[in-house]
């Protein structure tokens, strides 16, 4: 019996940070602050709830950033291919 963990069993990178985050006591609203993000932000990172965010390359640098709070240097993450970026000018004209 293995007790390596797979792919399908490895937490989210947002269930990671959120771990962390209580581990060390801090409030959504401390990352947050210390992010320059709204909380409702830090909370969608968290979750995976990705749809309300904007594009990829900014929820990766957003996660990153996250991860250095907890001096994270090898936290890797590439958003999902189902997240695709439509700009809220072309979302207004449907």
């Amino acid at each position: 019996m293995s007790t390596e963990t797979t792919v399908d069993e490895a937490p989210s990178p947002g269930e990671q940070l959120r771990k962390a985050r209580t581990g060390y006591g801090w409030s959504l609203e401390d990352v947050a602050a210390n992010l320059n993000l709204d909380v409702d932000v830090v909370r969608a990172l968290e979750s995976g709830d990705y749809a309300g965010l904007p594009e990829p390359a900014f929820i990766r640098g957003y996660l990153r950033a996250y991860a250095r709070l907890w001096k994270w240097t090898t936290f890797r993450y590439s958003a999902p291919r189902s997240h695709r970026y439509t700009p809220a000018w072309v979302q207004s004209s449907r």
